[in-house]
């Protein structure tokens, strides 16, 4: 006869009999009772010698069909919750992004695993989604081009619905001190990148010094006109104390990765500082775009427990919905970029500005850029603070 949905039944391990010292012959009775953690129904084998349930090692990695599971039931719906609530951001991630984040996810947390490579694999994933009752779906108008999603009334009056919905939630819809939105952006390192005047039809250029790598900077502003220290991130494998002197914002943060983006460990890290700095208001809600490193199970699972919601900006209307892009980005770039022209023509092009200039650079205009009225005028210009969802008429 078939067990019920909510009776497991557990295999005794190895182990398990060696602690016995009992023949598997003698499995030959059963005992049910409620697991203490997931409060399921589960019946297991036991002996004419109870069987110490403080010694079955596998009894937490079963499913509710006895097949045995890489992750314990309680690991594996903390992982399905955090994609729910992704999903619920608009972060739902691909089935390859999925195995990517739980590979992070358990190398962060050092959870050792039968995983090929430390990465489970498909059949695992469509295990896991059976488990627990997720699916693939089509993400719809979230995948249309610009032009098609800023013409189209679902995607941007379903972005103030959520934000709207989610605000009154947190009880923070008269509150900027608790709006906050974050992005990343590049800096030249030298002029060469800038647009100059020149004649149409030919090829202009500029004299320069060094390489045209730039830095990526990430940036935190908050709709009461705030903007925390930026994090700055180099290129290269190790951080040098001689690229940052007394002349840099106190509270910067500085990182380093191979190819000088931003990646889910670096933007961890940064999350973890905007959750500190930030730590004397809460609820909060952040907005930020849906790039592949915002996506990572450790930041979710810190955003639950610091009350932090987050949503993810539609795709393709960053340029309407992001208060950085509207009216940050450009103002702090224009500073910088007058600036570094100002030492190009001190130096006649002939020593580059470096990274030490660069932080330096940066941290002198960071203030000018960055200005409380410049903040300010994004959250009002793309109707998240005041809240104003008829700000966007849509283009047809």
């Amino acid at each position: 006869m078939r067990p019920k949905k909510s009776t497991v039944f557990v295999v005794p391990s190895e182990e398990d009999y060696e602690n016995l010292k009992a023949p598997r012959s003698l499995a030959n009775h059963l005992m049910t009772y409620t697991h203490p953690l997931s409060g399921m129904l589960k019946t297991m084998f036991i002996y004419d010698k109870e069987l110490p349930r403080e010694s079955t090692s596998n009894l937490d990695c079963v499913d509710e069909e006895g097949k045995a599971t890489a992750l314990s039931l309680e690991l594996e719906e903390k992982i399905a919750d955090m994609v729910r609530r992704m999903e619920k951001m608009g972060m739902g991630p691909t089935l390859s992004e999925f195995r990517d984040i739980v590979k992070d996810y358990l190398q962060a947390n050092r959870i050792d695993v039968p995983f090929k490579d430390g990465i489970p694999g498909y059949e695992w994933a469509s295990l896991f989604m059976k488990r627990h009752r997720l699916s693939l779906k089509k993400g719809g108008v979230m995948q249309l081009a610009r032009i098609s999603v800023t013409s189209d009334p679902f995607v941007i009056y379903g972005f103030y619905d959520l934000l709207q919905e989610e605000m009154i939630k947190l009880q923070i819809t008269n509150r900027p001190e608790c709006l906050w939105n974050l992005d990343e952006t590049g800096f030249p390192l030298d002029p060469s990148k800038m647009k100059t005047l020149g004649s149409i039809g030919s090829k202009t250029v500029r004299l320069t010094c060094g390489s045209n790598r730039e830095n990526i900077t990430a940036l935190a502003t908050c709709a009461d006109g705030r903007a925390l220290d930026h994090l700055i991130i180099f290129k290269g494998k190790n951080m040098q104390t001689t690229w940052v002197d007394e002349n840099a914002l106190p509270d910067t943060q500085y990182a380093v990765s191979e190819s000088g983006w931003m990646n889910h460990y670096i933007f961890h890290e940064f999350f973890k500082g905007f959750a500190e700095k930030t730590k004397d208001k809460r609820p909060l809600l952040l907005t930020l775009d849906g790039h592949r490193c915002h996506t990572n199970l450790q930041t979710i699972e810190l955003s639950i427990k610091e009350n932090i919601s987050i949503i993810k900006l539609p795709a393709h209307c960053t340029d309407l919905l992001q208060p950085l892009d509207v009216s940050c980005f450009a103002p702090l770039k224009n500073y910088y970029e007058k600036s570094l022209m100002e030492i190009v023509h001190q130096t006649g092009a002939c020593k580059p500005i470096g990274k030490r200039g660069f932080v330096n650079l940066l941290c002198k205009i960071w203030r000018q850029g960055l200005s409380e009225r410049n903040i300010k005028a994004g959250f009002k210009a793309t109707g998240i603070y005041p809240f104003s969802p008829e700000k966007h008429t849509i283009r047809g």
